[in-house]
């Protein structure tokens, strides 16, 4: 299998042909700004769950979802405790019985947005997916600003400043069972791409930049959990994480 393309800031792309039928078939690899951005937001939501007082061990599994009817997410969240479905019937992620994750994240970078919203939904179809996390990366951005001062013409351009455009969104089920996002935040270098009336993600700790889940979110579906005198004094929110940080590690790993 031959590298033949590669985009620092999507997909290498892998060719392989078969000699005998001159079949090609093309495989889309995610590179490390990708694969970092999933695995950092998992691990900021499992670092939480290790964290809370008098939790036991391993009641939760990050980033062990099987292939399921949606697919494969890019990170989950999976209570211990939810149970297989011998046989595979309603209620389980494929033939095998597996049980669905609780918490789903979907990062994208080449995909249009209204694509990756359309897996969301997807994974609140007919699932016991609780929550999906969408996050979309778009290629930085180089604005010119150009020169309006008239009296010095001579004057050179002002610089380009980087512009680096994030968004997250929360996808749940509304009362009717419909799949929406509950909330989005545009939370990017360099101002607003998606929702102009957000503040800007300036610093850390700030309410408008830190989303929430809570208990019966992580532990949905797991009757060991959530009938255990652990679950029933946990206070929610039981996770906060801060966009401002999930940011700065996501820039670390951001193509130059």
């Amino acid at each position: 299998m031959d590298e033949f393309e590669s985009y620092p800031w999507s997909v290498t792309r892998f060719r392989h042909t078969n000699d005998e039928v001159g079949d090609i078939v093309v495989v889309d690899a995610p590179t490390r700004t990708h694969q970092v951005t999933a695995s950092r937001l998992v691990d900021a939501i499992a670092d939480q769950l290790n964290a809370l007082p008098g939790v036991p061990a391993d009641t939760f599994v990050k980033n062990d979802c099987p292939t399921t009817t949606v697919g494969l997410p890019d990170g989950s969240i999976t209570a211990s405790g939810k149970p297989s479905i011998p046989g595979g019937g309603p209620g389980s992620a494929n033939a095998r019985g597996s049980p669905w994750p609780n918490v789903v994240v979907e990062v994208g970078w080449s995909q249009e947005l209204n694509d990756i919203r359309d897996k969301c939904r997807e994974w609140l179809n007919g699932t016991t997916v609780q929550v999906a996390i969408l996050i979309k990366i778009r290629p930085q951005e180089w604005r010119h600003h150009t020169n309006t001062n008239r009296l010095n013409p001579a004057m050179p351009d002002a610089p380009a400043p980087l512009r680096i455009p994030l968004l997250l969104e929360l996808w749940r089920r509304n009362a009717a069972g419909v799949p929406h996002a509950t909330h989005s935040y545009d939370f990017g270098t360099g101002g607003q791409q998606w929702n102009a009336a957000n503040p800007n993600c300036s610093a850390p700790g700030l309410p408008a930049y830190t989303f929430t889940l809570s208990k019966s979110e992580i532990y949905f579906g797991d009757p060991a959990a959530t009938n255990a005198a652990w679950y029933i004094a946990l206070v929610d929110p039981i996770v906060s994480v801060d966009l401002f940080q999930l940011r700065a590690h996501i820039l670390r790993y951001y193509p130059q």
